[in-house]
This record gives structure tokens, C-alpha cells and sequence, in this order.
């Protein structure tokens, strides 16, 4: 049973936003109900895939595609669409990120908040902030936050700067590689989890996937030492040529 009402999804949008509209747009008291309501399987939100939208939306895998972190049922283990690039469950963050200067300009979730691995807003050089439940509103299109007085320690200038540089890079190989069909040699993914197996003393990635039950795990490093260490990793993979 397909939904009356279905806007395109916007650009970079994250799956749990899209549902979000959906549901609101059909008169679903939440994501869940509508799930429930459109499906006889068991579905949870985190299970809906690019087939799962088709069903509901009736709009073409190509616009499906622009809807992002979407399940991949084609694999037993639980990794999600960003573009044509494949994310482990364990390099997406559990409580959902955003930036507040960038949701007062163009108030959508962004798909790339949820990587575990990119901390920060580029754009506006300031970290992500956690949607807590008193900010629920802000995950309907459209909700405007209100603005951060968390303060920042002494120090986090220096780090602030490193880690803006290690991450530039990682967002260049991320968009990059989406937009590829195929990609030569290491993707981003298999760089970060080789870094973290290194710097988690693990053998290989099969003991680092055994560890998921405590994603998010902190992935950026966390002080200026093992940011510099982090980039010049990233270098060395050829990830940023």
C-alpha cells in the first residue's frame, strides 16, 4: 500500500529525516506507525531500504538514491547506501547529529551527520551537536534549533584546527568515492578501520566488528597527537589525490 502524499527527498537528506516528512505529510503519528501500517514484516526504522522506499513512494531508484543511509539487503551484516559507497552499522553514530547554524539556513537533517567519524561542520567550523529530547522538534523539516551556549575549553583551538584539516580530507574521499561506481585501490572506510585497529591494538577488522555493541565508538581522535597521526595516515593511502 503505497502513501498518498511523497515529496522528493532534498539533497544529502538522511534516511530518518526523509520518514519523518513522509509520515508528517501522510498524517502518521510517527515513523514507527507509519512503518507498521505500510509493512506486514517486522520493520524497524534502521531495516527500510531503497525496495522499502520504492513501496511506499513510487518514485524512481534514482530518485530513491538521493534519500541517503539506507539499508543494503543484499548483505547478512547491517551496512547502509551513502551514494555508492557502503557504511558498516559500527561507523554510524546512535543519536542523531546536527549543526545549528547550518539547520538555521536549511533546516534538514544531513545524512553525513550520522558518520561516526566526521565530527565536525566544516562550514562553520564547529562541532556537531547531539539531538537531545528537549530538541525533538528540530528533526521535523523545517524545525529551527535553538542556539549552542556550550563553552569551549581553552585548548580546543588547536585541535579544532588539526582535526578541520584531518577531516576535509575524509569528506573529499567520502564524496568523491560516493559518486563512484567502483572504487581503485582502498575506500575510506577500509582506511578508518584499519586506523582503528591500530589504534585499538586489534589484529584485524573481524575483532573490531565483534566490538560494535559499544558504537558509537570515539573514531576522531581525541587530542593533537593522534589527529596529525590520524591525517597523516589518510595521507599515506592516497585517499586525498
Amino acid at each position: 500500500m503505497g502513501l498518498v502524499s511523497h515529496p522528493w527527498p532534498k539533497a544529502g537528506e538522511s534516511r530518518d529525516c526523509y520518514l519523518r516528512a513522509l509520515a508528517i505529510g501522510n498524517g502518521y503519528s510517527s515513523v514507527n506507525v507509519m512503518i507498521s501500517c505500510q509493512f506486514a514484516e517486522n520493520l524497524k526504522i534502521e531495516d527500510i531500504s531503497g525496495a522499502h522506499l520504492l513501496d511506499m513512494t513510487g518514485h524512481a531508484m534514482t530518485v530513491e538514491r538521493g534519500v541517503q543511509l539506507l539499508k543494503d539487503d543484499t548483505y547478512d551484516e547491517n551496512v547502509y547506501h551513502y551514494g555508492y559507497l557502503l557504511l558498516p552499522e559500527y561507523h554510524l553514530r546512535s543519536k542523531e547529529h546536527y549543526c545549528p547554524m547550518c539547520m538555521e539556513e536549511n533546516p534538514v537533517m544531513l545524512a553525513k551527520w550520522n558518520i561516526a567519524w566526521l565530527p565536525m561542520c566544516l562550514k562553520h567550523n564547529c562541532a556537531l551537536e547531539p539531538v537531545e529530547k528537549e530538541d525533538a522538534h528540530i528533526l521535523e523539516r523545517g524545525g529551527i534549533p535553538q542556539p549552542i551556549t556550550r563553552q569551549v575549553a581553552a585548548n580546543d583551538e588547536i585541535y579544532i584546527d588539526s582535526a578541520w584539516k584531518a577531516q576535509a580530507t575524509l569528506e573529499f574521499a567520502l564524496d568523491k568515492q560516493a559518486a563512484e561506481k567502483s572504487v581503485n585501490g582502498k575506500t575510506v572506510v577500509d582506511v578508518i578501520d584499519d586506523t582503528l585497529c591500530r589504534c585499538l591494538g586489534l589484529d584485524d577488522i573481524a575483532q573490531l566488528k565483534e566490538r560494535k555493541k559499544l558504537y558509537p565508538m570515539r573514531y576522531f581522535p581525541l587530542n593533537y597527537r593522534d589527529t596529525l597521526s590520524m591525517l597523516e595516515c589518510i595521507h599515506s593511502q592516497g585517499l586525498a589525490s
